[in-house]
This record gives structure tokens, sequence and C-alpha cells, in this order.
């Protein structure tokens, strides 16, 4: 019954800080990028994919691709759209992945390799964040680690593949939040 709850309430604060993204996207308070989320959703689909065919897949999973996949659209309209050097090579990594995943026909690299693109990939993210605190909002990563929390408790059987997507998403959501409050109190004091 615990891991059961679990599972939903990833789900919950999952589909909770993805709605709060989108809203504060809408509203102009946070202004994303484009590229990121392009690359984010690739991967997060690439990702779910390997989870799939590995029995490993969870709720946080399938939100987290069908969210990225709808910030994708709300960027085209309200966000900016920066390539970098870093949104291309985590693309590439995607695909190494996948041609990984056909070659050795282990859905594990679907699973390693997008999860090392996705830490990539968030450079860009920190350093926005490093540059201006107030482009990422604490309020929409915070679900994320919850979700995360919630997911890996959520885990019947633990290993590689069923706890490396909620580890990452932890870390990716959790260190967002942290460069955001160190930023916003180095401002505060003028460093």
């Amino acid at each position: 019954m615990f891991k059961i709850a679990m599972f939903w309430l990833a789900a919950g604060f999952s589909v909770w800080g993805f709605y709060l993204y989108a809203r504060f996207i809408v509203k102009k308070i946070i202004r994303p990028n484009l590229a990121s989320w392009l690359v984010w959703a690739a991967l997060d689909i690439i990702l779910l994919l390997g989870m799939i065919f590995k029995h490993s897949d969870n709720s946080q999973i399938w939100v987290a691709t069908v969210g990225a996949c709808v910030t994708v659209v709300l960027c085209l309209r309200y966000g900016e759209i920066i390539w970098g050097t870093i949104d291309i090579i985590c693309l590439i990594g995607g695909m190494v992945g996948c041609a990984l995943w056909v070659i050795t026909k282990d859905p594990l690299w679907a699973i390693r390799i997008p999860l090392l693109a996705n830490l990539v990939g968030t450079i860009p993210t920190w350093t926005s964040v490093y540059n201006n605190p107030d482009r990422e909002n604490i309020r929409t990563w915070a679900p994320g680690v919850i979700s995360s929390i919630c997911a890996m408790l959520s885990v019947k059987e633990p290993s590689f593949a069923t706890l490396a997507q909620p580890i990452v998403f932890a870390f990716i959501a959790g260190s967002i939040i942290i460069l955001i409050i160190l930023r916003k109190t180095m401002k505060e004091k003028g460093v």
C-alpha cells in the first residue's frame, strides 16, 4: 500500500510542478529556453522508452515526458530560443544511447546515456540561474524534488534501472533550487 501511495504522490507532485511551471511561463514570470526543453523532452522520451523496455518506468517519468513536451510548446510562444553547444551535444548523446540500445539490444543504454545527457544539459540552466536567479522559480522546481523522493520510495525492486532516473531528477531540481537561493542571497549582499 505504501509503495502505491508513493507512486501516485510522485505523479501528483510532478503534475503540480509542471502545472506551476506552465502557469509561470504563460504569466511571463519565467522565460525558459526552448533549446534546453527540446533537449530534455527528447531525452525524456528516449529514457521513458528504455525504462518501459526494462519494466522500470514510474509515474514521474511519464509525467516528466508529457510535461517536457508541453513546456516545449509553451516555449515556442513564450520562451527564448538559444541553441548552445551543450544542447547539441546532449541531443547527440540521446541518439548515441538509442544507437547503443539497438546495437547491444540492452535498453539500459537508453537509460544511462540520456540521464548523463540530462545532467550535462542542465549546465545552461545552472548558468542562466547563476547569471539571473529570477529566471527560474523555486516553487516550480520543489515539487520535482518531492516527486523524485516519492518515486524512489515507490520502487518495488531497487536497481539501476528503477532508481537512476528519480535520483538524477532529484539532483537536477535540487541543485537548481540551491543555486537560486545562493545567487539571490549573494545578490542581496552585493556579492
